[in-house]
């Protein structure tokens, strides 16, 4: 019992000797690696590796490893290139951990379970004869026998290692050149699944390093699969292989790929499988693009695109066959068929693209995404079936037909939808002929391409007697339309609006009249962003517009203008209307206004007129201008504006009146040069025929305040005093007068324009008199009839304040000094200070006062000295 019970209580001391033994081991393991010398097995691991790879294998220290798991650690690790492939190293890892299978040493020989590499850079060349370097290697591995990596027992062969590489950087070349597309951060593992196949698992992210490329925009590659054995050449392996892109912005994409941004922005996932082997791959594909759309601008709904396509590709005849991509839209779908022979060099595309039930509300979305502002509110039904062959091998041609069945357009604005008759839609290369557009002189050329699509005349029904016609060549660069026919204003208005055509030759325009168009409209798919140095015309217009009975609403007038009839001819984004015919109030006018379509001058594109009146008077032009009301012209007038926000329109021109009414005075043959902007007018010229002799003004009118402020240079030439005097109901005045005066003047009323006046004069009047008696002041006669009156003077007060006169009679000077009022009424001094006549009264009854020895006082004796 008691031995028993002895060997009972032995175990419990026993295992108080297990964790001294564990700690001696963790000792043993942390200290006796660095002191055991391995490097005579440093040759022999880097010649197994070498035999391995079929590659003279290089590498620095070799340490072993006892914990977590035995092994070796091995820094600068190179696997060199065949020559046949350049100079370079095929392997570079900065670290390398080789576990051992303990189990086989027990056996006598050295096994490894897990090989890591971290931090690894490895070179994928191509050689001329379109072979790369890492098919040796995988011939090589082929050769050799190798149990299954997860197998339990050891067998006859050893077990292939579970290879894995982490931060490794994957480069390519051809030949000696390196290209700039890489894979970072790779992620790679490999291990024998089966006695003949390896199983695969890769992640990366693409990148170039030629380009400034943020790696979070590159999505992330992922790839799986299996590769069996084969005793032929690589791409006689077969494979089995599972691929995924994901996340990939278009933009980004398009950079890696093409080294450049084609513009367009969304995310790309795309999924494909490859079967077979390297040189005849059975591939099959899914592509998902979501939020497609320019980066010139964001259209109200973004594409999304969903396409599964499937080919064989062929490597001895380097092309790709039985290609078929379908691609459901709506209710119907795109199909794509044919194949791509010599894909490496020159493609030579031999596809059909087929459309089945394309829902044409799908078409004009597509419009939209690579035009800025189409037809953002229109609506489409309808479909498109059709087929197009695309050859090569140079400048592929496009050929085929499709047609559009039942479109209807719903506009805004529109009672009801436009209606399209069904119409075929061709393709080729050629530039075809524009349809007939009669009268279409300024038409712009063809778009410069080499395929395009184009659609026959299409009638529509606008509203006019005769339908409009349209025509359109659409290329991969824009669109050339063409316009013939009829159509009523608002429609065409409507229209214009609803397709986003900013520059239309009917703007301004009211719902009203009927226009005859012969246009031609032009413009790119992608508008570049413009800026002062490089403007862009959204589009280009040239033809002919025939308005009949048309209205313009102008914000400054009273009523609408009527258009009776106006040709408008478009070239050069602006449209001349001439022969131009108006009708407003009582007054018609004819002449012609050009306006721009398109503006890249910073400081604007005013608007310009030449205009011709027979008669006028400015009764009539009040009325018209004021509809019928009573009062200051000008305040109406700018009350009208102030109460709608609107400044007065920026233009400039001529306008010519055979005859011009104000008041008592009438100017004839009168032609004045104006420019317009904001809240100025100028007056650059006016010159015409009035009070027998020639006016010549200039002067500028600014509301900017609260009350509009003058500022007139006139210049009166041979004018007939008579008919001044005239002016006023008066009877005064003989010979020619030379008149000029600068003046600025402030107000509505003629009160207060005529206080506020201000400037100078000048006048010289020859053969002249006034009407004063000369029976009692001899010397008066100088007065009642003179050779000569100059004077100079300033105005202001109401009053012409002389401030050098003289008046020359029979050869003697006289100085006249004083001022008249604006009522002709006379404050003037005839002589020196010694001796003077003091004339008052007015201009028609003038009145002297002599002093008291008024008889001795003569023209002589009154002489200026």
């Amino acid at each position: 019992m008691a031995t028993a019970g002895a060997q009972n209580a032995s175990p419990p001391r026993a295992r108080h000797w297990i964790p001294l033994i564990a700690l001696l081991l963790l000792v043993a393991a942390t200290v006796l690696p660095p002191l055991i010398n391995i490097g005579r097995y440093q040759h022999r691991i880097a010649d197994s590796i070498s035999r391995s790879v079929g590659r003279p294998v290089r590498m620095g220290t070799v340490q072993l490893r006892l914990l977590p798991r035995p092994g070796f650690e091995i820094e600068e690790l190179v696997i060199s290139e065949d020559p046949a492939f350049g100079p370079e190293p095929m392997l570079h890892a900065a670290s390398v951990v080789a576990n051992i299978r303990l189990v086989s040493l027990w056996r006598g020989r050295l096994e490894i379970s897990r090989i890591s590499f971290d931090e690894a850079s490895l070179n994928l060349v191509r050689n001329a004869a379109g072979q790369w370097n890492v098919g040796s290697v995988l011939n090589q591995a082929s050769r050799i026998p190798n149990a299954p990596t997860a197998q339990r027992h050891a067998g006859g062969a050893p077990r292939f290692p579970y290879i894995e590489a982490s931060n490794a950087r994957i480069n390519f070349k051809f030949g000696n050149v390196k290209q700039p597309f890489s894979f970072l951060n790779s992620e790679l593992s490999v291990w024998l699944d089966q006695p003949d196949q390896w199983q695969l698992r890769f992640e990366a992210q693409p990148a170039r390093t030629d380009l400034d490329l943020n790696l979070s925009d590159t999505g992330l590659l992922q790839l799986q699969g299996t590769l069996r054995r084969s005793t032929s050449a690589l791409g006689e392996m077969p494979l089995n292989l599972e691929a995924e892109w994901s996340n990939a912005p278009f933009g980004q994409l398009t950079r890696l790929l093409l080294g450049e941004d084609s513009g367009w922005r969304g995310a790309l996932d795309v999924r494909a499988e490859i079967h077979g082997s390297a040189n005849n791959a059975q591939i099959k594909a899914r592509f998902n693009g979501s939020g497609v759309h320019r980066v010139e601008f964001e259209p109200p709904q973004s594409l999304e695109l969903e396409t599964t396509c499937q080919a064989n590709y062929s490597h001895s005849q380097r092309s790709i066959n039985d290609l078929t991509c379908f691609s459901p839209t709506g209710e119907g779908h795109l199909l794509l068929t044919g194949n791509i022979a010599d894909i490496s060099d020159r493609p030579q595309p031999k596809l059909t693209l087929r459309l089945e039930h394309l829902p044409a509300a799908s078409v004009l979305s597509a419009l939209r995404v690579v035009r800025a502002g189409f037809a953002p509110t229109v609506t489409a039904t309808g479909t498109v079936d059709g087929e197009f062959n695309l050859t090569g091998p140079a400048l592929p041609a496009v050929e085929g037909q499709a047609t559009v069945h039942d479109l209807a357009l719903q506009i805004p604005g529109f009672a009801r939808p436009l209606l399209v008759p069904s119409f075929p839609v061709s393709a080729q290369n050629a530039a075809p002929a524009p349809p007939d557009v009669r009268g279409k002189p300024h038409a712009p050329p063809p778009l410069p391409s080499d395929a395009s699509l184009n659609l026959s005349s299409v009638s529509l029904a606008m509203g006019a007697t005769a339908p409009l016609t349209l025509g359109a060549r659409l290329t991969p660069a824009g669109f050339d339309v063409h316009l013939a026919g009829g159509s009523t204003v608002d429609r065409m208005i409507l229209l214009s609006k609803a397709l986003g055509l900013t520059a239309s030759p009917l703007n301004g325009l009211a719902a009203q009249g009927t226009a005859d168009l012969q246009l031609g409209i032009q413009g790119a798919w992608l508008l570049p962003v413009p800026d002062a140095d490089h403007p862009a015309a959204p589009v280009l217009v040239a033809g002919t517009v025939r308005l009949h009975n048309a209205v313009l609403t102008p914000a400054f007038l009273a009523a609408p203008l009527q258009v009776s009839s106006a040709l408008g001819t478009v070239s050069q984004n602006q449209i001349a209307w001439a022969p131009l015919t108006i009708n407003y109030g009582k007054m018609r006018a004819d002449g012609s206004y050009t306006q721009p379509l398109f503006c890249a001058d910073p400081d604007g594109c005013p608007p310009t007129f030449d205009i011709r009146v027979d008669s006028l008077s400015a009764a009539e032009l009040q009325s018209t201008l004021l509809g019928g009301k009573h009062g200051q012209m000008l305040e109406q007038i700018l009350d009208r504006l102030d109460s709608r926000s609107h400044s007065w329109p920026a233009m400039q021109g001529r306008l010519h009146a055979g005859a011009f009414l104000l008041d008592t005075m009438k100017l004839q043959n009168a032609t004045a040069t104006l420019t317009l902007k904001a809240n100025h007018l100028s007056i650059d010229s006016l010159d015409c025929q009035t009070l027998g002799g020639e006016l010549h003004l200039t002067g500028t009118l600014d509301t900017d305040g609260s009350l509009p402020v003058y500022a007139i240079d006139a210049q009166l030439h041979h004018a007939d005093p008579s008919q001044v005097a005239a002016l006023f109901g008066e009877k005064w005045g003989t010979g020619s007068l030379n008149f000029s005066s600068q003046l600025h003047l402030t107000g509505f009323t003629a009160d207060r324009l005529a206080s506020s006046s201000q400037g100078k004069f000048h006048w010289d009047w020859t053969s002249g008199s006034l009407p004063v008696e000369t029976d009692s002041l001899p010397v008066l006669a100088a007065v009642s009839r003179f050779d000569r009156w100059t004077a100079d003077g300033t105005v202001n007060q109401s009053r012409l304040n002389l401030t050098r006169s003289l008046l020359v009679h029979e050869g003697d000077e006289l100085p006249l000094a004083g001022s008249l009022s604006f009522d002709r009424e006379l404050q003037l001094r005839l002589g020196d200070a010694d001796r003077q006549l003091e004339i008052g009264g007015t201009l028609e009854r003038p009145r002297a006062a002599a002093p008291a020895k008024a008889a001795s006082i003569t023209p002589a004796a009154l002489r200026h000295r």
